[in-house]
């Protein structure tokens, strides 16, 4: 059994997160990490590499709701979703 989920912890927070990345992604150079706000803006850019399993991210300034967040490698799009208290 695969799991090709982006998996979001801790969910919800307050603008630090990490990812356990879906198993279909076996090398995340080139690959990036993108948070979307609740009307689509792009609020946080992340480039990845391979130094971590589980990447750590930390959303500067973030606001309070619902984002979506995008693990993009390639032409593979990972999608979760992101609470921010």
């Amino acid at each position: 059994m695969s799991n090709n989920q982006l998996i979001i912890y801790a969910n919800p927070n307050k603008g630090t997160f990490n990812i356990k990345v879906p198993d279909g992604v076996t090398n995340l150079d080139g690959a990036v990490l993108i948070v979307y706000d609740n009307v689509g803006r792009e609020a946080s850019r992340f480039s990845l590499d391979n130094s971590s399993e589980h990447p750590h991210f930390d959303v500067a300034n973030a606001a309070s709701g619902m984002y979506i967040i995008k693990l993009i490698q390639g032409n593979k799009v990972y999608v979760g979703k992101l609470v921010m208290q």
